[in-house]
Order: C-alpha cells, then structure tokens, then sequence
C-alpha cells in the first residue's frame, strides 16, 4: 500500500534523487546481488575468509527480499548497499583479526547485563545510564559497525577516527534525509548500540527488517536458529574487550532477543537481565513513527496500518512467551529484573539502584554521581519533541486488548 500523504519530512535533494532514480532505474544504477556483494567486500578489504558460511543463507534471503519487496527508492539502495557491504567487510575485518590475535578467544566475558524490552520502553536512555557506571562498558555504535581496525597504513588513534567519522557520517545521511529522525532516535558514533548491530555478521537481525519492509526475510528470521548469530555476537565482544586491554561489565541492549532469551543464556549463562517496561499504546504510536521514518528514507512506500499489525502481533506473542518462560524457570528469577519507564523517568538513580539489587549487583557511590551528572546534561527530547506520525494508523482499542494480559502481569500503568 503506498501512502497518499507523506508525514515525515524528507530533504529536497533526496525526493529529487529517487525521482532521477525513478526515471534512470534505481535498480540498475544499485543493484543488489549476493554474489557481487561478497566479491567486493574481498576486493575492498584484500582478505577472503569469511569463516563459517552459515551466514550467506541470511545474506541470500534478505537481498531476495529486498529486491522483491522492499520498494527500494535510489537513496534506499544506497543505504542499503552501504550497510550490507559494511557488515561483511566486518565480518571479513574480524575473522582476520582472530588469525593474528588468537589469543583472543581466551578473553571472558563475565556477567553481561543486557537491557530487553519494547522498543520505546526507556531502553536507550537506560543503556546510556548503565554506560555511566565506570565499572560497566557499553559497546558503541562506531564499535559494533567497525570492530576492527581498517587502514594499516594509519595509527591506532588516526584509524578510530576514521572508523568514528564513517560511523557518524552514515547516521548523518538518513538524518538529512529525514532531519525529525533525531528526535526519534539518536545515533552518534560515542553513544551505546543495540545488538542488531552485531547480530547482523550473520545476517540474522531485525536491523534489517526495522528498516525495510521485507516480509519474507522477518519470516525467515523468526524461525531460524539463532545460536550461530549469537556466538558472532560473542567473538566480536571478545575482540572490542581484547582491544580495550581491560574487563569489565558488559552492558547490552535489544529488544529482538526476547524470542530466545532461553538460547541467549545458554551463550551468555550468568548474564543478567532487565526487561523494560512501558504502557504499551505508549509505545506502539512511537514505534510506528519510528519505523516510518526509517522506511520512508528508504522508500517512497509505507503501510502504517502493516506496520503496526507486524510490531504488534509477534510482540504480544513474544511478551506472553518471556511470561511463561519465568513462570517455567527457563529464565531463572534470580537473573531477570523489571524496569517500569515511569519508574526510571521519576526515580532515576534510586530506580537502578533498586534494578541492580533484584540482580544481585550492586550501584557503587561514583556510578551514581557519574549516572546523575549525565542525567542533568542529557534531558530528554534535547532534539525536540517527538511527533507521532502516523499514530492514527495504531488502533488502540486492539492494542489495549491484544497487550492486556502482558499489562496485568506486570501491573504496567500509563506514564501520564
């Protein structure tokens, strides 16, 4: 269904591009084929082992589904192109970095916490806080996008600005295409991302599906084994810590890992876990907004009404099956806390205090004072207020009912 009315802006020059690119053949000028897109990564990079090539199977379905589906505009093609070559220059980045380095797979990565819930549920904003703790580590956006280093001929500094600066200019792309997308989501080469970016090595991650409607892809992605994608997820954390030179507390954030959260602990078996919280007709109207402004600036297309259904649907399923896995003990009690947004928005500080001790961890007098003084400087809506666009599209009544049993469980309350 394309959309009558466009309701997030969208830069000049961009709408004139994917009208050239309308007339010229988007898909001649950015074609996407699997074969190609392997070959120059190997070309660009100068290395060829990719390691174990499970992943090709999730890169052959997404550049199907995206050529199919999608409705790429030419600035969609590009920013997809980007990103797909990005990740498997990585990839190919990070296999040759445990060549060198393989006393890397010594390194431990000893009770990650990771932060799980909706989007739109105060995830962001807490990971940044997490961050905050001096003994925790956030992996950056420039970190996950770029692990390793890719110009030999520069410094160690010289080349984590290079990494830094492409990392900043490939968000800096869609926010001018799309200048309310910073009041929707920030993205900036020094702040923490969330796993989608490193599930992605394996092409198995809703980073992709978020940002383009590929039905066949999501689908396949749901039903897929996602270990191979979380061991990835594993070698790359033990590379970034590798380099670091010290250990520490892993912090992480991704609301995709609630569907196998049993299988993440099987990876990561003393991690932690906070599951955010939020009334959900909160959260659908913002998410929707979101996911329009990610997929308009990759195609002149967007069915809100889809959209909402696709979040919506597998995500009251999702929340229903973390209840049952909590009631079963197949998320253990003791290794799982509950986060309310409205808690963490009026508490702050004394809300993770209180998060932290239901995990068995404590919040040391400096994290507090470190927490506190970026909550001062970083209020929220710093960008601007957050329009909905597209909220008409969400029918809250369903919504109501369709998330009413995740709201009783959990005793969630609107923020207002």
């Amino acid at each position: 269904m394309e959309t009558t009315q466009r309701q997030v802006p969208q830069a000049a020059w961009a709408g004139q591009l994917n009208l050239s690119g309308k007339m010229m053949g988007a898909e001649l000028i950015v074609p996407l084929e699997t074969k190609q897109l392997l070959a120059d990564a190997c070309t660009m990079t100068g290395l060829s082992d990719y390691g174990d090539e499970h992943f090709k199977e999730g890169l052959q379905v997404l550049v199907k589904s995206l050529n199919e589906e999608a409705q790429l505009n030419l600035t969609g093609r590009l920013l997809v192109s980007q990103e797909i070559r990005r990740v498997l220059q990585s990839r190919l980045r990070v296999i040759e970095f445990e060549k060198q380095h393989p006393e890397v797979h010594d390194e431990v990565i000893e009770t990650p916490i990771f932060i799980i819930g909706m989007g739109r549920t105060g995830s962001t904003i807490l990971h940044e806080y997490l961050a905050h703790d001096p003994h925790n580590r956030a992996p950056l956006v420039w970190e996950m996008r770029l692990p390793c280093p890719i110009d030999p001929s520069l410094s160690v500094e010289d080349d984590i600005a290079l990494r830094r600066a492409i990392s900043d200019a490939e968000s800096g792309i869609q926010y001018e295409i799309d200048r309310s997308l910073i009041t929707k989501h920030e993205q900036r080469a020094d702040l923490p991302e969330e796993c989608s970016q490193l599930m992605a090595y394996e092409f198995t991650s809703g980073h992709f599906f978020s940002r383009c409607n590929i039905p066949s892809y999501a689908a396949w992605n749901a039903t897929t084994n996602v270990k191979p994608a979380l061991e990835m997820h594993k070698r790359i954390l033990k590379v970034l810590q590798f380099q670091s030179g010290k250990q520490q507390r892993w912090v992480l954030k991704y609301g995709g890992h609630m569907p196998y959260i049993p299988t993440l602990l099987e990876t990561y078996p003393d991690a932690r876990l906070i599951h955010t919280h939020r009334y959900p007709v909160e959260v659908v109207k913002s998410f929707v907004s979101l996911m329009a402004s990610t997929r308009l600036a990759r195609s002149d297309s967007f069915d809100p009404e889809a959209a909402s259904e696709m979040l919506n649907g597998g995500m009251s399923r999702i929340v229903e099956k973390i209840i049952g896995d909590r009631e079963s003990d197949a998320i253990p009690a003791s290794q799982i806390a509950d986060l309310h947004f409205k808690d963490l928005m009026e508490h702050g500080v004394a809300a993770l205090e209180k998060t932290y001790q239901a995990l068995g961890l404590s919040l040391s007098e400096e994290a507090k004072v470190s927490i506190e003084k970026y909550r001062s400087e970083r209020p929220r809506s710093k960008h601007g207020a957050h329009e909905y666009a597209y909220a008409e599209a969400v029918d809250l009544d369903k919504e109501r009912q369709r998330y009413a049993k995740y709201v009783e469980y959990y005793g969630i309350t609107p923020s207002k």
